[in-house]
């Protein structure tokens, strides 16, 4: 009997889990485009520079993550670039002026929540990212683009949409590249 329960508590989890991962795939609808591509940008209390940013690359980087999320209803899962999605979300979400609490920081990056927490372990190592507790509810934890991590997505983002004139070196500073290119 208790083994009953737990398979069928399992398969409501396992039921839940692809309800999830189905939603985080649904595309943006034409209303949240709109939505974000009006998004001003210039949120009370953001330094100009991180303000400017984010206008100038929130469109491209709207554009690239629903892309990669309709890539993922074609081919699956199988290009993986959690860390990528992350950041997209993250620079998106702060660009509409939204907070993005760690569990839907996780939902963006289209992997197991385990995986997804490593990842932002990762990036707040690198001093991409930040996290700081909800103060009104412990229980909840907020994540967002630190400094270093706005200016390396708007580096970044720009040299996407380039023609690839310039070799993207000025983004990365010494001690970032030595970590990664370990």
């Amino acid at each position: 009997m208790p083994s009953e329960r737990l398979e069928r508590f399992a398969a409501e989890l396992v039921a839940l889990a692809e309800q999830m991962r189905q939603e985080s795939n649904i595309a943006f609808s034409a209303d949240d485009e709109r939505e974000l591509m009006r998004a001003d940008c210039r949120v009370p209390g953001l330094p100009a520079t991180r303000a400017q940013t984010l206008a100038r690359w929130c469109e491209l980087a709207t554009r690239l993550y629903r892309f990669r999320r309709q890539r993922d209803r074609l081919f699956g899962s199988i290009f993986g670039e959690p860390g990528w999605d992350i950041l997209l979300d993250l620079f998106i979400m702060e660009a509409a002026g939204k907070r993005v609490p760690v569990s839907s920081a996780c939902l963006a990056s289209g992997v197991s929540h385990s995986t997804a927490l490593r990842q932002i372990d990762e990036m707040v190592r690198y001093g991409l990212v930040f996290r700081e507790r909800d103060e009104v509810d412990k229980r909840r934890t907020y994540v967002w683009l630190t400094d270093t991590g706005l200016a390396r997505m708007g580096a970044a983002l720009e040299q996407l949409s380039s023609r690839g004139d310039g070799d993207g070196q000025e983004a990365w500073d010494s001690p970032l590249r030595e970590r990664l290119t370990r």
